[in-house]
């Protein structure tokens, strides 16, 4: 166990060792979600404009851009495991839980997989499934999306 002093003196080195390392550059609207897939290399945002982004980490660039689909702000975005990072899941102020799916042709369609009577602000991907989610709204009711 480290004395006191010490871990005083090994948190201030973190916190000086901390600094702004990129930018994700290509937001016109307020950034409502922020999301990795689960490798950790991509990173999925939404937008009060109804877009959903998608950028490589590493090199801070965009991937995708694409309009959800949504009548209002996007308030979740997830990446669905284990299907190379080809579908988006979002959720919206409008109610809506949507899917963005990226087709081998390249082109992206996005439809509505579920319906609550208010504001969707939360999405969970269940463990170890690409096809398993749940949504949670202000209607007061937890939806299971497969």
């Amino acid at each position: 166990m480290l004395h006191p002093l010490h871990e005083h003196l090994l948190v201030i080195g973190l916190v000086r060792r901390i600094g702004l390392a990129g930018k994700l550059i290509g937001h016109e609207d307020w950034v409502n979600t922020i999301e990795f897939n689960c490798c950790g290399d991509h990173l999925v945002s939404g937008f009060d404009n109804r877009r959903v982004m998608l950028w490589n980490v590493a090199s801070n660039a965009l991937v995708l851009s694409y309009d959800s689909g949504h009548a209002r702000n996007v308030l979740q975005a997830r990446i669905m495991p284990f299907i190379n990072d080809t579908v988006i899941v979002t959720s919206g102020g409008d109610g809506q839980v949507r899917l963005g799916q990226v087709a081998d042709n390249g082109n992206l369609q996005t439809i509505e997989l579920g319906k609550h009577n208010a504001h969707v602000h939360r999405l969970a991907v269940e463990p170890g499934s690409p096809h398993m989610f749940y949504s949670c709204g202000e209607d007061g009711f937890i939806q299971r999306v497969s």
